[in-house]
């Protein structure tokens, strides 16, 4: 039936947008063509076993595996339209004119091997490959005329029997959908034939066919809706609750999920999920998270999470993770604060009011009359419902509000220990306390003493009240007996050890006050009454930034940070999330047992802890996806043999490869993931735990290391032993030539000490015979000069002797002379000769120039040899001179006169050519 197809989709939109708003939904995580640097349209998808998604883009072969993102072309760039993996390492592909397979390399790198080349089919090159079935010893690819099998052994050509849509094998039967025909069965041996369906299919356009568990197959058309076959051959059509949607919206793909639900993309509105009684359990379109309505691939992961194929880039679709959020996408709820599930009843309170709907059910949230504006805190005491409210707080009854007090701003609710007929409420303008009454509860009296804006308080097992103010400040005090003011104040600020007291956050978690003030916790300790630092909860080391501690149910407790959220019990880490509760008021609500509520400020999220549990993770170790040598301006990929697990292999890199860089990956799509390393032989020690998903290794010595990867999200352990090739002086024969040498070094080193040893034991006796040959010639030495001075004083004695002798003489010759001639002049002759005879005599001159030459051994040799003319008389007078005797002293040794003395020293300084200035004397004593 014709419809005004623009009328109908606005109606649908506004439909949709109140499912949105009426409906949990999954969490979509949206990866665009900028995060994954390819064009918007995408065609198909697959998973490998080891967890990598592949996706058939318009740029080629996509390639995701949990971080990073890589863009394989095709040979001549064609449009990727088709691809399936076959479970043992092979990604087919199909685009136009082209199809084959991809295998890594030793690299971890895709390589492109064509099946099309290998097929003798001229139109084969002008097909474009829409659709890939794998099966365990087949593959067939088809286009809308043909269809072409590739056994592993060799490619050919199937006979087809018409104009195709599609291929599925459904049980032990391929069907073949036709266009404008019926659907056929194909088996090699038998070919093709009619499926009959007892009703035609020719004017239907089949868009998927889907194994039904009990039997037979759903059969999804393009504008019909959908049809069942049963084992019966009974054809039917099978009622949903959206079956007008679907028809007009066009199915495009269907999935059976692993949960039984049925999962359908569309061509106009996005996806829609069915249970098998066709009732809706999800509907998600572009307003509800969908980039795009287009959805033209399905795909479950092996973690029951959907991946979304579309017009405009992949969308993950998060149905398996216990976390389905509430997005509060026309604003009307608002921010949430508090929630609280009582008597089958949701109830939400939010800035703009308090909100209610039941639980169990798909109905729009209606506001509770008269409690517009902020709520804060819902609390239910003895049966009764209470709403703390900026405009007092009110006692809810159903979907009634009956206001029990009039104090502005009802932050917190607590029970007073020992009192089941009293409760404390904090608000902004200090305490009160409620009381029961007739009707329930009601307000009584203010408490005195603490008029001020306080967010929240706990009792401490003193029975003190901690009680924290709204901006700043935090105290604990005490009230009298009458409970109606407090007669003690103590503040808890900087003189405990606070960092501030400026935007404190205060919580009780098992028995325990927390105390956050900006990114430091404290822990009070009530046995010494002093805050004590937490960097550490029920063994937990808590991340050094502003974070929040939150109850949970029994053993469980949370980690919010600005936009994560991290579930504990006990110590075990249980989930992560990605989730950004109110930033200051942060706030999870145990519902039940099982069920968790997160106040977020675009709606909520709700939390069920049994499909946590239940859920079973296929990945239990991180992979190695590729492998990097790091050199100045050049990277160079590791030929290490990816498989994806455990490598055997041991890596080795040259003596130049010393900075290598590690990306790695846990394929546990839509979750962030913490990884920590260690690399054995280098650092032993566990790193971290980051985001980070590579590490870097530089300045690593030759040697074998084994790198260790572990993920938050798994058990298992990731090893890759590598080695370090030493350089050419590194190597055990190198070492064995140093060992060598430094042996031969230590030898001639040995023996050279040896010889210095022997040198200075030598030097020593040198030096000690010198000393001894220096004492000799120094006693030698002084014997002569004991000699000489002995010589010298008897050469003087001598020739003074000779002097006084010759003086003597003289005078008595000159007496006999003056005496000759008065008595006997001849006996005075002879005496007279005989005295110069000993004047002039020989001997005594012998005798001095002996005792001379011992005194002045050289004297007279170097005088003849440089003055040769002098004569024997020259050197006698030379030899007085030298011992300094005057010209007076000379005359009788030279038996002549004074003045023939001065002419012997005339005649001996012209021969010696000395001039006048030199004093003849001196010249011959320095002589």
């Amino acid at each position: 039936m014709y419809r005004d197809l623009t009328g109908l989709a606005i109606c649908m939109l506004l439909f949709s947008a109140k499912l949105v708003f009426a409906q949990e939904v999954p969490r979509v995580i949206s990866y665009d063509k900028e995060e994954y640097k390819a064009y918007n349209q995408n065609w198909g998808i697959t998973q490998t076993p080891e967890g990598l998604m592949y996706f058939a883009n318009s740029a080629g072969l996509l390639e995701y595996d949990g971080q990073y993102w890589r863009t394989y072309p095709l040979p001549d760039k064609q449009i990727l339209r088709s691809v399936a993996s076959d479970g043992k390492g092979k990604i087919f592909s199909g685009g136009y004119g082209e199809f084959g397979y991809w295998e890594a390399d030793e690299n971890g790198s895709l390589q492109y091997y064509s099946l099309q080349e290998e097929l003798e089919h001229p139109q084969s090159a002008s097909e474009e490959i829409w659709n890939i079935v794998v099966d365990s010893q087949l593959v067939l690819f088809h286009s809308f005329s043909e269809v072409y099998a590739y056994d592993y052994e060799q490619v050919y050509r199937i006979d087809d029997p018409g104009l195709l849509l599609f291929v599925k094998k459904i049980r032990d039967h391929w069907i073949f959908p036709l266009i404008q025909d019926e659907l056929r069965t194909w088996t090699p041996e038998q070919g093709f034939q009619i499926l009959s369906t007892g009703a035609s299919l020719s004017s239907l356009r089949v868009k998927g066919l889907v194994t039904k568990p009990e039997g037979g197959f759903w059969v999804g058309t393009e504008r019909a809706g959908i049809f069942y076959f049963d084992e019966d051959n009974e054809f039917n059509s099978w009622p949903t609750e959206v079956d007008q949607e679907l028809r007009d919206f066009q199915i495009n793909r269907m999935e059976l999920l692993r949960s039984g639900h049925l999962a359908i993309g569309t061509i106009l509105n996005g996806l829609y999920v069915l249970d098998q009684r066709g009732r809706l359990i999800y509907h998600i379109n572009k307003e509800s998270g969908l980039q795009n309505n287009t959805v033209l691939g399905l795909w479950e992961d092996h973690n029951g999470n959907l991946w979304l194929a579309l017009d405009k880039g992949i969308d993950l679709v998060m149905l398996s993770q216990a976390l389905n959020f509430y997005p509060d996408v026309t604003g009307k709820l608002g921010t949430v604060y508090t929630a609280l599930v009582y008597e089958g009843l949701l109830y939400v309170g939010t800035n703009h009011g308090l909100y209610v709907r039941r639980f169990d059910a798909d109905e729009e949230f209606q506001l509770v009359e008269g409690t517009q504006l902020q709520v804060w805190d819902l609390f239910v005491k003895d049966g009764q419902l209470l709403c703390g409210h900026n405009n007092g707080t009110f006692q809810i009854e159903g979907r009634q509000a009956r206001r029990i007090s009039p104090i502005s701003g009802g932050w917190h609710f607590e029970a007073f220990p020992g009192r089941d007929d009293l409760l404390l409420q904090s608000t902004y303008t200090g305490l009160v306390i409620l009381g029961k009454d007739e009707r329930g509860w009601a307000f009584r009296r203010r408490i005195n003493g603490l008029q001020l804006p306080i967010k929240k308080f706990y009792f401490d097992e003193s029975g003190y009240i901690w009680a924290l103010h709204s901006t700043q400040g935090l105290w604990r005090v005490r009230l009298n007996e009458t409970l109606d003011s407090i007669n003690y104040t103590e503040t808890i600020d900087e003189s405990y050890g606070l960092p501030t007291t400026f935007g404190l956050d205060l919580v009780e978690i098992d028995e325990q006050l927390i105390i956050r003030a900006d990114t430091s916790l404290f822990r009070w300790d009530p046995a010494t009454e002093a805050l004590q630092p937490l960097d550490r909860f029920n063994g937990v080391r808590l991340p050094r930034q502003r974070i929040s501690l939150l109850p949970g149910n029994g053993r469980e407790w949370f980690i919010a940070t600005a936009d994560r959220l991290l579930w504990y019990r006990d110590s075990s880490l249980l989930s992560e999330f990605s989730i950004k509760l109110v930033p200051n008021f942060e706030e999870i609500i145990a519902i039940d047992s099982a069920n968790y509520l997160f106040c977020m400020d675009n709606g909520f999220a709700l939390l069920d802890t049994t499909v946590v549990g239940a859920r079973s993770r296929q990945l239990s170790e991180p992979i190695i996806s590729r492998i990097e040598v790091l050199r100045p301006q050049q990277r160079q990929l590791v030929p290490f043999r990816s498989v994806y697990r455990n490598g055997e292999r041991m890596l080795e890199f040259s003596p130049q490869e010393r900075q290598i860089r590690f990306y790695f990956a846990l394929p546990f799509h839509g979750e962030q993931i913490q990884y920590r390393y260690r690399i054995l032989n280098y650092d032993d020690e566990w790193s971290e735990w980051s985001q980070l998903a590579l590490i870097e290794i530089a300045k690593l010595r030759a040697g074998d290391y084994t790198f260790e990867l572990q993920a938050d999200q798994g058990t298992g352990i990731t090893q890759q032993a590598f080695r370090v090739l030493p350089h050419w002086y590194e190597t055990t024969f190198a070492k064995t030539v140093y060992f060598l040498l430094a042996l031969l070094g230590a030898f001639l080193l040995w023996n050279w000490h040896q010889v210095r040893l022997r040198k200075q034991l030598q030097a020593l006796e040198d030096k000690k015979e010198k000393q001894l040959q220096e004492e000799r010639i120094k006693a030698r030495n002084e014997t002569l000069q004991q000699d000489v001075l002995r010589k010298s004083q008897e050469l003087a004695n001598s020739t003074f002797n000779l002097v006084r002798k010759n003086e003597i003489l003289i005078q008595l010759k000159e007496a006999l002379a003056t005496g000759q001639r008065k008595e006997s002049p001849k006996s005075n002759k002879q005496l007279i000769r005989l005295i110069d005879r000993h004047l002039t005599d020989e001997e005594d001159w012998k005798i001095f120039e002996t005792n001379f030459n011992q005194v002045h051994e050289v004297f007279f040799k170097k005088l003849k040899s440089e003055y040769p003319d002098l004569t024997p008389g020259d050197l006698r007078l030379a030899a007085y001179l030298k011992m300094n005797l005057s010209s007076k002293e000379i005359a009788p040794l030279l038996n002549i006169s004074l003045r023939g003395v001065e002419n012997k020293r005339y005649r001996l300084r012209r021969k010696m050519e000395l001039d006048t200035d030199t004093n003849l004397a001196d010249f011959l004593m320095q002589y």
